[in-house]
């Protein structure tokens, strides 16, 4: 490791890996993490319950490295994983990495570089922003989304966790806490961390099929829950970003009910569809910049033609063409 001349350069960070059946990426990305420039590290690997070869993997690299803290635990989701490694870190920084993504072998050492609550990498913006910069420009800045690509002071962060209960925008939900404990974010363009096209992800393993969590009830119940930590530390909505968006949000809420999966009734489908349209129409109807033109085209058609059958045979081909 070079010397900087920086105290901080020898501070222990505690890097958190939750993996769940990750056989074909894990090895990659331990290696990454164990070709650090940066060496004075805590891995921790939490095993959630695989059933294939990823518990093997974890525990041979342990017994290679005296770095490396294997934890297997009974299959409990990514937020209790990750909470099982907070539980345990013992480090002054700390870092998320996703069992099937790989970081650049400078990845730690370019983000202990800087002095600050919480160091952004991957970013649009470089800069050092207040927490009430933060706060006043969240939806503008983004950053405080998911906990991988960010170096935390474990310090200052100590006691957050995530939300057990929460499948979707559980990280979301995290970073609004830390948010709520730091002083400054340092914010960089570097692009060290890498992630990986994982079919066997929980993102990618509901594409194209029925999601629970994209249904009014869990998303009403997680919609209430994030506004609620939004509106703790003082951050406003602002209408238009929220109307310029909302076409998405539909968009996904409707494949969902129209994949052969759904476990809903015809007429419950068609009921679903047309309170999503309704119960969003003036936000559609506003929007002045959408952040997805062809969709927000598709959604304000439907829309304007109030009719809910219509809207899931249209939505029932755009599936169909999709697979092709």
């Amino acid at each position: 490791m070079k010397n900087f001349g920086n105290s901080k350069l020898i501070s222990t960070v505690s890097v958190i890996i939750p993996v769940y059946n990750s056989e074909n990426y894990l090895v990659e990305c331990i290696k990454s993490i164990l070709a650090q420039t940066y060496k004075n590290l805590e891995i921790i690997l939490i095993d959630d319950g695989s059933t294939d070869t990823s518990p093997q993997i974890c525990d041979e690299f342990a017994q290679k490295d005296n770095r490396i803290k294997v934890v297997h635990q009974q299959n409990s989701g990514v937020s209790e994983a990750r909470n099982a490694g907070l539980r345990i870190a013992t480090g002054q920084y700390l870092i998320f990495v996703d069992s099937d993504d790989l970081i650049n072998s400078e990845y730690i050492e370019t983000l202990m570089h800087y002095n600050a609550d919480v160091v952004v990498s991957n970013s649009h913006i470089s800069g050092t922003f207040s927490k009430q910069e933060i706060i006043e420009r969240y939806d503008e800045l983004k950053g405080f989304v998911g906990p991988c690509e960010k170096l935390y002071n474990l310090d200052v962060i100590k006691g957050i966790k995530f939300p057990p209960n929460i499948n979707i925008g559980e990280d979301i939900i995290f970073n609004l806490d830390v948010l709520s404990v730091i002083n400054n974010a340092q914010y960089i363009k570097y692009k060290g961390y890498f992630v990986r096209d994982n079919p066997n992800s929980l993102t990618r393993s509901y594409l194209g099929k029925y999601n629970p969590m994209l249904d009014e009830e869990y998303q009403k119940w997680w919609g209430d829950t994030h506004s609620e930590a939004r509106r703790k530390i003082g951050i406003v909505t602002h209408e238009q970003y929220t109307k310029n968006n909302c076409s998405v949000w539909i968009y996904q809420k409707i494949c969902n009910l129209c994949y052969k999966d759904c476990p809903h009734s015809f007429n419950e489908k068609l009921c679903r569809i047309k309170n999503q349209i309704d119960s969003n129409r003036n936000s559609i109807l506003s929007a002045d910049n959408p952040s997805s033109p062809k969709t927000h085209s598709v959604i304000k058609l439907c829309t304007k033609l109030r009719k809910p059958l219509f809207t899931y045979i249209v939505f029932k081909a755009i599936i169909f063409l999709t697979k092709k």
